[in-house]
């Protein structure tokens, strides 16, 4: 029988899963000489080896999955997102990097629309907008020059493209798969994807360097499991909404514990980015169905 909880605590367990997001992304950052994709395969294997003893503490029995395809996919566009996220954080700090991966709520909006045939409304389409226009802001974009564009830019903006992609995929799956297996493919999917870069480039982390990238995903797994019981009692949309808050913690991380000031257009187009994602999930809340309660999102 699904364990019930009120909504006010499941709310609080969104918080706290965002407030464990950021700390995994500020783990990624702290570890600045081990190289991304380093960085993620070990995400991926600790994160697979933590998902699978759960699986056996619990004695479930999981079955054979039903979509293969369906649950590659998800694990691949989950892949790519993680390791765009991870690039992007290594090269253009940690506020810009999970303001464009927390984008997915645009990104996916538009795959539904494409895949699903789930029209946005008017208002959704102006919620857009608005965060292009933050997105070009935070960029420093101008009609004559586009300088200011840096691969780093370009591939964190992927990571939320990917992290949309991955929730669309996710939405076609969750009626017929459990979250276990959606979470095991992400993760062996992560292992096979990050593996060629860590043969070619690999680097032995040191003893601090364990320690963190064993922090980096413990926090993430935590995330993932509040997130998940969290579900139970709060709906999709304002669960994503509350998962939002990762920006912010995320851009106090920088400055606290990094020292890495933003300039003063990041905050501007961040706020309008920020407001408008917040909006979107906001305007869509009450189309969501209440299946949608248990969909765990990317990290």
């Amino acid at each position: 029988m699904r364990e019930s909880m009120p909504s006010s605590y499941g709310r609080i367990l969104m918080l706290l899963s965002a407030l464990c997001f950021g700390f995994m992304a500020l783990f990624t950052r702290v570890l600045t000489n081990l190289p991304s994709a380093e960085k993620v395969f070990f995400r991926s294997t600790l994160g697979l080896l933590i998902t699978l003893g759960l699986v056996a503490a619990s004695g479930q029995k999981l079955g054979r999955p039903r979509r293969f395809s369906g649950l590659v996919w998800r694990g691949v566009f989950g892949s790519l997102a993680l390791l765009c996220y991870f690039y992007a954080i290594d090269r253009c700090g940690l506020p810009k990097a999970t303001l464009y991966c927390y984008t997915y709520p645009l990104w996916a909006t538009l795959l539904a629309w494409f895949e699903l045939d789930e029209r946005p409304s008017q208002r959704v389409l102006v919620s857009m907008l608005v965060a292009v226009v933050g997105v070009a802001i935070t960029l420093e974009l101008s009609p004559t020059s586009f300088v200011s564009i840096s691969l780093a830019d370009v591939v964190g903006l992927l990571a939320g493209v990917f992290t949309g992609a991955a929730i669309v995929s996710v939405r076609r799956l969750r009626q017929v798969e459990s979250s276990w297996w959606i979470v095991i493919f992400f993760t062996g999917v992560g292992i096979i994807f990050s593996l060629p870069f860590v043969v070619v480039e690999f680097k032995i982390p040191n003893v601090s360097e364990w320690l963190v990238l064993f922090l980096m995903a413990a926090s993430a797994a935590i995330a993932q499991l509040v997130m998940t019981k969290a579900y139970r009692s709060v709906r999709a949309a304002e669960g994503s909404l509350l998962s939002l808050t990762v920006v912010p913690w995320s851009s106090l991380f920088s400055v606290v514990f990094l020292g890495e000031f933003p300039p003063a257009r990041f905050w501007v187009g961040a706020a309008l980015v920020f407001g408008a994602v917040a909006w979107l999930v906001y305007e869509q809340r009450s189309t969501t169905p209440s299946s949608e309660r248990e969909v765990p999102l990317l990290e």
